[in-house]
């Protein structure tokens, strides 16, 4: 139960939702893929581009061609709803979901390219810092904080179909 100060605070709240000039994408948010489901997307790329550096260790190298279909198989899910989303139709009609397969076959086409350029800049990364003692304290560190120079913005901001 809410007090009468705490009713008329979500009166004049939603009051300004409606008027004129505000700043409300509810009608545009049914089309903006889901921040939850994108970071999530974001998690599981970085599984696939470093597989044991998200702490999922492997339990041998045998598992990992496994592994790795079953993580393209959860990401092409979790993306797959989320282009749906971006092309304007949930539930998706027939063209909306061949268009975001489509999108996914080329998407997953391009990951072993954005893997190879993800190694030439980590490479890049460990030349130039001197106090890196090895290729994983570059990954970890731009891993866990995303901090690193060169690499923090690194699996977003390049495009693999420009040179690496």
């Amino acid at each position: 139960m809410m007090d009468a100060t705490t009713r008329d605070a979500v009166d004049e709240l939603l009051q300004t939702y409606s008027e004129t000039g505000g700043i409300n994408y509810l009608d545009a948010a049914a089309t903006l893929p889901s921040r939850l489901a994108i970071e999530s997307a974001c998690a599981e790329l970085m599984s696939l581009m470093f597989p044991g550096f998200r702490s999922e260790a492997l339990v041998s190298f045998e598992d990992l061609a496994d592994t790795t279909r079953t993580r393209i198989r959860n990401l092409q899910a979790r993306l797959k709803n989320e282009i749906c989303r971006s092309l304007g139709r949930i539930p998706a009609d027939q063209a909306t979901d061949r268009r975001a397969d489509d999108i996914l076959r080329h998407f997953m086409s391009e990951l072993p390219k954005v893997r190879k350029m993800l190694w030439t800049d980590i490479d890049a990364a460990y030349e130039g810092d001197p106090a890196a003692q090895s290729y994983e304290e570059i990954i970890s560190r731009a891993e866990l904080r995303g901090n690193h120079p060169g690499l923090s913005g690194l699996g977003s901001d390049r495009d693999p179909t420009h040179g690496a």
